[in-house]
């Protein structure tokens, strides 16, 4: 996935703040391994094997998770 659409992706996500949307992310391999919310005025990655959250309070700062996350080798 282009990091452009994933970062249109998450303003959109901004602009619905009272919308309960949720982005799901696969890796190279077609699996899904995390999703994305826009909660309390933050992104909260939830990473789906270890249902581990962390919040991000930017753009940039999520993108590059999730880019670290997607191009992760398994």
């Amino acid at each position: 996935m282009c990091l452009d659409h994933a970062k249109t992706m998450l303003e959109i996500l901004i602009q619905y703040d009272n919308c309960k949307i949720i982005l799901t992310f696969n890796n190279n391999k077609k699996r899904a391994i995390l999703s994305v919310c826009y909660l309390n005025k933050s992104f909260q990655i939830t990473y789906l094997d270890s249902l581990m959250i962390e919040s991000y309070n930017d753009i940039n700062s999520t993108i590059t998770a999730i880019d670290k996350a997607i191009n992760k080798v398994y």
